[in-house]
């Protein structure tokens, strides 16, 4: 599989990070409904893929990037996670 572009990359960090957000704000609210766990999981998905991304980089500033934005939106939905788990 060919690796994705910068546009590709940015859109993809950019749905990540309003997913993380959103979940936050409606974790704020104690809303656990059906909308939190599908945009839990839709995150969890384009973690997993700017992951790949990042492991597939050949630009060392990009896998920097990327490895950044995963360490921190990864360890927001690990606590998410385990929040709606309780």
């Amino acid at each position: 599989m060919e690796s994705l572009g910068q546009p590709e990359i940015t859109r993809i960090s950019n749905a990540l990070v309003q997913a993380v957000h959103r979940a936050a704000s409606l974790l704020d609210a104690e809303d656990y409904s059906g909308e939190l766990r599908g945009l839990i999981r839709h995150a969890r998905e384009l973690h997993e893929i700017l992951l790949r991304e990042q492991m597939r980089s050949d630009h060392s500033w990009l896998a920097d990037e990327l490895r950044t934005i995963c360490d921190e939106m990864g360890a927001s939905l690990d606590q998410f996670e385990s929040l709606i788990a309780e």
